[in-house]
């Protein structure tokens, strides 16, 4: 019996998210969702990113095994420049996890790739980043998926 693959799960939460905040939000331009944790934004704004943190494969029980897969999302946003200020870029961050929360509740489950999809302990974090010059706010999500098998 094969267990279920973390990359799996992460291009679908990824595939997911790309739906609800490019195609159904219209909050992040086409190409700025990535499957993977990216360093350098690029001057990009706003950009989200999905990355694995770790795995937990707990022993066989006699209902089989849950597999406990954590992640990081990942949401980059220009602090301030030429055409937003440091007011939207919060203002922005702020609506870009709502959005995402709001997400995470709509998709506690999803048949073939998770059982249960929940915040993780800790809450999220917020810092400040200067990449190449260009200020940056960075707030990480992190979630914990179950997979039965």
């Amino acid at each position: 019996m094969s267990l279920v693959n973390r990359e799996t799960v992460r291009d679908q939460i990824t595939t997911s998210l790309t739906t609800e905040l490019v195609t159904t939000k219209g909050v992040v331009a086409s190409g700025n969702v990535y499957s993977y944790r990216i360093l350098d934004p690029a001057g990009q704004s706003p950009v989200v990113a999905v990355g694995s943190l770790s795995s937990t494969r707990p022993p066989m029980t006699f209902k089989g095994r849950r597999s406990e897969f954590r992640f990081a999302v990942y949401v980059w946003i220009v602090a301030e420049g030429t055409s937003w200020t440091a007011a939207q870029a919060e203002d922005r961050l702020d609506l870009l996890e709502q959005y995402i929360s709001d997400w995470v509740v709509t998709n506690r489950t999803a048949a073939g790739y998770w059982d249960a999809l929940d915040f993780d302990e800790g809450g999220t974090a917020i810092s400040d980043m200067a990449i190449g010059g260009q200020p940056y706010l960075l707030e990480v999500i992190p979630l914990v998926a179950y997979c039965e098998k």
